[in-house]
């Protein structure tokens, strides 16, 4: 999930920077948090630390499952669904190894 997570941010930064100029690091992270162009990306972020909470505290199966059906239905792109989706849906068309990460977290996701 984190290779997937990054590989996005590192196509979202470059397309940006095309557009934009070169980002610092800190630049970028202060883009990540406030700027509407990586608002997309927020869901996947926020689930990561979602999971990343539970696998700190006491086990909590339900919350896990959960977590992992959102990341499932985050996942599935869809043109008609939420930012996330969309864009997720687009850049799986034009990125390949998008589209091997991808299939390595589908196929690592418990059913």
């Amino acid at each position: 999930m984190l290779h997937l997570h990054r590989l996005l941010v590192e196509i979202e930064r470059r397309d940006y920077e095309r557009a934009h100029g070169r980002l610092s690091a800190g630049a970028l992270l202060h883009n990540l948090i406030h700027d509407v162009t990586f608002a997309w990306l927020r869901p996947l972020t926020t689930l990561i630390a979602q999971m990343d909470e539970l696998m700190d505290g006491p086990p909590d199966e339900a919350a896990m499952g959960a977590s992992v059906g959102e990341l499932r239905d985050l996942l599935r792109s869809d043109a008609e669904g939420n930012d996330f989706q969309k864009r997720y849906m687009a850049l799986l068309q034009q990125e390949p190894d998008l589209v091997i990460a991808h299939g390595s977290l589908v196929r690592a996701i418990p059913r």
